[in-house]
């Protein structure tokens, strides 16, 4: 888990933590596809007759139907890379498959810890050279802890200290620098200041399918017009309230139960929020803005954003913007927004943004 301490039975993520220096193997399965050792299919399940969630689909913009990435796409997995990194002294430089009775294995070395923390995407291809599906790689050398935040409702969260891919910028620093995720989308948008060490990060126009974005995990997808969301699906607009919890099948910041899918970008343990984690926070119980307010003794930076118009880095100091998995709309998903003398707890703002993320750990 993310202390470090042995699971008695396997739990699967699109990210995964690593604190030190080492070889590392992680099996071909979609996100959470394994739960406590067993085929989790309510991750990658649609429910059907209802038009505001939409399936689960593959690198082949095929439905998913098994956790198995070779077994559900029917293609053979022959390859695997470094696709990015965003720090020199973090450096992957031995990726492979194994051969595993279950599945195969994605094994990598990592060579050079970062002092402060760092990010990396690595992926497994079939024979072509296409990326089949990616997995976040976050090298954090210091020790993770939650804090239970009580909403005004009663309701209790044990949520992370720092963003989800958090790097310092020293080591005794409360400061410091995250990726930007997109609403629904598991992969980690490359963060303020940085640039690509290894591999390349793009920008590019709005994506034609959910596979498209599967193909291209470094490429941040600017809005469509018509409900500014990430993808299009071939042109039509599209709901998809169930990409970040498989139950959401209608609008609404309640609390709820997360049923964390296999898009979902928290490492082992942790979802992304309900809509009503961050109810409670305010201007004035925030102590001192500070590039950032202070709830519950942990610090939330304003940490900016990528802007959904042309992917750029915006508003970092000023404005701190960290998604739920709650839809406000067919267009909109809520956020904890925040800046100096405003905060709102249960805010809502279109899907191709890039915003933070703070993972709450599962009950």
């Amino acid at each position: 888990d993310y202390k470090g301490s042995a699971l008695k039975r396997r739990e699967t993520a699109n990210c995964y933590i690593v604190s030190e220096t080492g070889y590392y193997e992680l099996p071909l399965v979609y996100g959470c596809g394994i739960v406590d050792g067993n085929i989790n299919s309510a991750s990658y399940t649609q429910i059907s007759g209802n038009n505001t969630t939409q399936p689960f689909f593959n690198y082949l913009n095929g439905q998913i139907n098994s956790p198995f990435i070779e077994e559900d796409t029917g293609v053979t997995a022959v390859g695997a890379s470094v696709v990015l990194t965003d720090t020199a002294d973090f450096v992957i430089d031995d990726v492979y498959l194994t051969e595993n009775p279950l599945c195969k294995f994605l094994r990598f070395h990592v060579s050079s810890m970062p002092t402060l923390g760092g990010n990396a995407t690595i992926a497994v291809k079939d024979e072509t050279g296409q990326i089949m599906w990616s997995w976040h790689i976050w090298a954090y050398p210091f020790a993770l802890h939650t804090f239970t935040h009580t909403n005004e409702s009663g309701n209790t969260y044990n949520i992370l200290d720092v963003n989800l891919g958090w790097v310092k910028d020293s080591a005794d620093s409360k400061y410091g620098t995250s990726p930007y995720y997109q609403w629904g989308r598991k992969d980690p948008m490359l963060r303020s200041g940085a640039s690509a060490a290894v591999g390349s990060f793009n920008i590019t126009d709005c994506a034609t399918s959910v596979a498209a974005t599967i193909q291209n995990p470094n490429v941040f997808n600017t809005r469509e017009n018509t409900n500014n969301n990430w993808w299009t699906n071939d042109g039509t607009a599209v709901k998809f309230y169930n990409y970040w919890d498989a139950s959401q099948t209608t609008t609404g910041a309640g609390h709820k139960s997360i049923v964390k899918t296999i898009y979902d970008p928290c490492p082992v343990g942790f979802h992304i929020p309900c809509g009503a984690t961050f109810k409670g926070f305010s201007a004035s119980n925030g102590g001192t803005w500070d590039n950032g307010y202070t709830w519950d003794n942990n610090f939330f930076q304003a940490a900016g954003n990528r802007t959904r118009g042309n992917g750029v880095v915006d508003d970092v100091g000023r404005y701190g913007n960290y998604w739920c998995a709650a839809s406000y709309s067919a267009a909109r998903s809520y956020r904890l927004y925040f800046g100096s003398g405003t905060v709102g707890p249960q805010g809502n703002i279109y899907r191709a943004n890039g915003y933070s993320v703070r993972p709450v750990a599962r009950p």
